[in-house]
């Protein structure tokens, strides 16, 4: 999630690789850009240690989003599609202000609504409720 303790709108971009996970932002899964060179050597982690079984699935993928000012908002879900093989790498994470006209419109129970942030910018629920 992101925090945007702020008086403006931010808009929030990140860059992954991921081999063997699904990725899925507010709209909807992303299916990523293959990314041939990395999978052609068959090494899934080059990393000491690392699993090197045959067959990577490296994909890049963008999120991207637009945080309202003082709010909680989930930028991306990322799961795991194989039990063990699976793996991912930020590459980059930015955020720019932006106008608040910018921020986009969805009701309070979308996976990816912002949650104002009370004084301890623990996110709360219309309710009142901390949300999780």
């Amino acid at each position: 999630a992101v925090r945007n303790r702020g008086p403006s709108a931010l808009l929030v971009e990140c860059r992954l690789n991921a081999s063997h996970m699904g990725v899925h932002t507010s709209r909807g899964a992303q299916f990523g850009e293959w990314l041939a060179e990395r999978n052609a050597n068959g090494v899934h982690d080059p990393r000491p240690g690392g699993c090197t079984w045959g067959r990577p699935d490296w994909r890049r993928y963008a999120a991207e989003d637009v945080v309202p000012a003082a709010s909680s908002q989930l930028l991306c879900m990322m799961f795991a599609i194989a039990r063990r093989e699976w793996a991912f790498d930020v590459l980059d994470m930015h955020a720019k202000p932006v106008s608040q006209t910018a921020v986009g419109s969805r009701p309070a129970s979308h996976p990816f609504a912002p949650h104002a942030l009370n004084g301890d910018l623990e996110p709360q629920a219309s309710n009142g409720s901390t949300v999780l």
